[in-house]
Protein backbone atom coordinates (compact mmCIF):
# COMPACT_ATOMS: atom_id res chain seq x y z
CA UNK A 1 0.00 0.00 0.00
CA UNK A 2 1.30 3.55 -0.90
CA UNK A 3 0.77 6.36 1.70
CA UNK A 4 2.04 8.93 -0.80
CA UNK A 5 1.36 9.04 -4.83
CA UNK A 6 3.98 7.43 -6.35
CA UNK A 7 1.87 6.26 -9.67
CA UNK A 8 -0.64 7.58 -12.02
CA UNK A 9 -3.30 4.46 -11.56
CA UNK A 10 -6.94 6.45 -12.98
CA UNK A 11 -8.05 5.21 -10.00
CA UNK A 12 -7.07 5.83 -6.08
CA UNK A 13 -8.77 4.48 -3.17
CA UNK A 14 -8.03 6.22 -0.09
CA UNK A 15 -9.15 5.38 3.59
CA UNK A 16 -9.05 8.90 5.11
CA UNK A 17 -8.77 8.80 9.48
CA UNK A 18 -6.37 8.51 12.04
CA UNK A 19 -4.70 5.31 14.22
CA UNK A 20 -6.68 6.14 16.73
CA UNK A 21 -10.78 4.82 17.88
CA UNK A 22 -13.67 4.57 15.81
CA UNK A 23 -12.04 7.22 13.13
CA UNK A 24 -9.35 4.31 12.54
CA UNK A 25 -12.20 2.58 10.36
CA UNK A 26 -11.02 4.27 6.23
CA UNK A 27 -7.63 3.46 7.22
CA UNK A 28 -8.74 -0.50 8.56
CA UNK A 29 -10.72 -0.39 5.72
CA UNK A 30 -8.10 0.81 2.98
CA UNK A 31 -5.87 -2.11 4.37
CA UNK A 32 -8.07 -4.95 4.18
CA UNK A 33 -8.97 -3.98 0.59
CA UNK A 34 -5.15 -4.01 -0.12
CA UNK A 35 -4.60 -7.29 1.81
CA UNK A 36 -7.40 -9.37 0.26
CA UNK A 37 -6.66 -8.61 -3.16
CA UNK A 38 -8.66 -5.81 -4.75
CA UNK A 39 -6.24 -4.59 -7.28
CA UNK A 40 -5.95 -8.11 -9.13
CA UNK A 41 -9.17 -8.50 -9.91
CA UNK A 42 -8.65 -5.57 -12.19
CA UNK A 43 -6.45 -4.80 -14.87
CA UNK A 44 -2.93 -3.99 -13.83
CA UNK A 45 -1.90 -0.21 -13.05
CA UNK A 46 -5.93 0.73 -12.47
CA UNK A 47 -6.10 1.43 -9.14
CA UNK A 48 -4.18 2.03 -5.81
CA UNK A 49 -5.10 1.73 -2.65
CA UNK A 50 -3.99 4.58 0.30
CA UNK A 51 -4.72 5.93 3.30
CA UNK A 52 -4.90 9.50 4.49
CA UNK A 53 -4.52 10.96 8.15
CA UNK A 54 -5.76 14.64 6.75
CA UNK A 55 -7.81 16.19 4.07
CA UNK A 56 -5.86 18.49 3.04
CA UNK A 57 -3.03 16.09 2.02
CA UNK A 58 -5.52 14.51 -0.60
CA UNK A 59 -4.28 17.06 -2.98
CA UNK A 60 -0.73 16.02 -2.28
CA UNK A 61 -1.87 11.92 -2.83
CA UNK A 62 -3.72 12.41 -5.79
CA UNK A 63 -2.78 12.81 -9.63
CA UNK A 64 -4.02 15.13 -11.38
CA UNK A 65 -7.49 13.76 -13.16
CA UNK A 66 -7.28 10.61 -10.70
CA UNK A 67 -10.53 9.33 -9.85
CA UNK A 68 -11.02 9.09 -5.82
CA UNK A 69 -12.68 6.50 -4.04
CA UNK A 70 -12.84 7.82 -0.50
CA UNK A 71 -13.59 6.06 2.56
CA UNK A 72 -14.48 7.74 5.67
CA UNK A 73 -16.26 6.61 8.98
CA UNK A 74 -19.63 8.80 9.60
CA UNK A 75 -21.57 9.13 12.86
CA UNK A 76 -25.46 8.74 12.57
CA UNK A 77 -28.49 7.10 14.19
CA UNK A 78 -27.86 3.76 11.81
CA UNK A 79 -26.67 0.73 12.37
CA UNK A 80 -23.60 0.81 13.11
CA UNK A 81 -21.75 -1.07 9.74
CA UNK A 82 -23.67 0.73 7.39
CA UNK A 83 -22.51 1.70 4.30
CA UNK A 84 -23.67 4.85 1.65
CA UNK A 85 -22.17 7.22 -0.82
CA UNK A 86 -22.38 10.80 -0.09
CA UNK A 87 -22.37 13.78 -1.98
CA UNK A 88 -19.83 16.25 -1.79
CA UNK A 89 -22.94 18.69 -1.21
CA UNK A 90 -23.76 16.27 1.74
CA UNK A 91 -20.16 17.02 3.58
CA UNK A 92 -21.67 20.35 5.13
CA UNK A 93 -19.62 21.53 7.95
CA UNK A 94 -22.67 23.10 9.24
CA UNK A 95 -23.54 19.45 10.48
CA UNK A 96 -20.49 17.97 12.23
CA UNK A 97 -17.71 20.23 14.04
CA UNK A 98 -14.55 20.75 11.21
CA UNK A 99 -11.89 18.78 11.13
CA UNK A 100 -9.02 19.08 14.08
CA UNK A 101 -6.33 19.29 10.77
CA UNK A 102 -8.24 22.84 10.11
CA UNK A 103 -9.30 21.41 6.77
CA UNK A 104 -12.17 19.46 6.36
CA UNK A 105 -12.96 16.88 3.34
CA UNK A 106 -15.66 19.32 1.78
CA UNK A 107 -12.86 22.02 1.53
CA UNK A 108 -9.68 19.57 0.25
CA UNK A 109 -12.11 18.89 -2.31
CA UNK A 110 -13.02 22.25 -3.44
CA UNK A 111 -9.16 22.54 -3.11
CA UNK A 112 -7.93 19.88 -5.58
CA UNK A 113 -10.68 21.15 -7.89
CA UNK A 114 -9.49 24.27 -8.26
CA UNK A 115 -5.72 23.24 -8.65
CA UNK A 116 -7.32 20.73 -11.84
CA UNK A 117 -8.81 21.63 -15.43
CA UNK A 118 -12.16 20.05 -14.79
CA UNK A 119 -14.09 18.37 -11.96
CA UNK A 120 -11.89 15.05 -11.41
CA UNK A 121 -14.69 12.15 -10.00
CA UNK A 122 -15.09 11.28 -6.54
CA UNK A 123 -17.24 8.73 -4.63
CA UNK A 124 -17.24 9.39 -0.70
CA UNK A 125 -18.30 6.15 1.05
CA UNK A 126 -18.85 6.13 4.46
CA UNK A 127 -18.86 3.67 6.96
CA UNK A 128 -21.44 4.27 10.21
CA UNK A 129 -19.98 4.06 13.46
CA UNK A 130 -23.14 4.51 15.17
CA UNK A 131 -23.73 7.57 16.75
CA UNK A 132 -21.04 10.24 18.44
CA UNK A 133 -21.19 8.48 21.67
CA UNK A 134 -21.08 4.75 20.39
CA UNK A 135 -18.26 6.31 18.33
CA UNK A 136 -16.04 7.83 21.38
CA UNK A 137 -16.71 4.25 23.29
CA UNK A 138 -15.65 2.30 20.06
CA UNK A 139 -12.49 -0.45 20.93
CA UNK A 140 -13.31 -2.48 18.24
CA UNK A 141 -13.98 -0.80 14.76
CA UNK A 142 -12.37 -3.90 12.84
CA UNK A 143 -15.31 -5.95 14.34
CA UNK A 144 -17.10 -3.42 12.92
CA UNK A 145 -15.65 -3.15 9.38
CA UNK A 146 -15.27 -7.39 9.67
CA UNK A 147 -19.49 -6.87 9.24
CA UNK A 148 -19.47 -4.66 6.70
CA UNK A 149 -16.85 -5.31 4.75
CA UNK A 150 -18.67 -7.75 1.99
CA UNK A 151 -21.50 -4.14 1.49
CA UNK A 152 -18.23 -1.90 1.19
CA UNK A 153 -17.01 -4.12 -1.44
CA UNK A 154 -19.80 -4.11 -3.25
CA UNK A 155 -20.26 -0.41 -3.48
CA UNK A 156 -16.52 -0.35 -4.25
CA UNK A 157 -16.99 -2.61 -7.02
CA UNK A 158 -19.83 -0.44 -8.33
CA UNK A 159 -17.72 2.15 -7.92
CA UNK A 160 -15.03 0.42 -10.38
CA UNK A 161 -17.59 -0.65 -12.68
CA UNK A 162 -18.84 3.02 -13.26
CA UNK A 163 -15.36 4.15 -14.06
CA UNK A 164 -14.18 1.53 -16.29
CA UNK A 165 -17.58 1.78 -18.43
CA UNK A 166 -17.19 5.85 -18.28
CA UNK A 167 -14.26 5.91 -19.69
CA UNK A 168 -12.82 5.24 -23.60
CA UNK A 169 -9.77 3.72 -22.32
CA UNK A 170 -9.73 0.01 -22.77
CA UNK A 171 -8.65 -1.82 -19.96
Amino acid sequence: MAYRNTSTSPVRIVGIGSAHGADQIGWLAARQLDATGLKQRYPANLLDIDICESPVLLVTQCSAGQTLILLDAYCSAEPAGSVRHFTVEDLDATHRPASSHGVDLKQALALRESLEDGNPPVSIIGICIGTEADAAAMQTPGEVLEKTFPALLDAIDRDIQEFLTSTSTAW
